[in-house]
């Protein structure tokens, strides 16, 4: 669980993997966003290629809302690459 007030952006790396992304990979990604604020989540992917770049990817739905949501996260621009590193990221916002 991640909680607190955000005075910067956050990485937090989860999983080292070794992913191959095809044309139609997607993640789904369960989160429960309790506050209003204009903080926003992102999925961190590193690639094998560049093991020194975070990239991040917009989770398309990052409002809060009551209870959990699962967004779906297309993974397509990244076909023919491996996914070394899956982490989020977790924009602070202006609040």
């Amino acid at each position: 669980m991640l909680s607190g007030k955000l005075s910067n952006d956050n990485t937090i790396r989860l999983y080292k993997t070794d992913l191959d992304v095809a044309a139609g990979s997607k993640i789904d990604l369960t989160y429960n966003k309790l506050n209003s604020d204009d903080s926003k989540l992102q999925l961190g992917l590193i690639l094998a290629d560049d093991p020194e770049t975070v990239v991040p990817v917009d989770v398309t739905d990052g409002s809060a809302g009551n209870g959990w949501k699962t967004a779906s996260v297309d993974l397509s621009q990244y076909a023919g690459k491996k996914i070394a590193t899956l982490g989020l990221i977790v924009k602070a916002g202006a609040d």
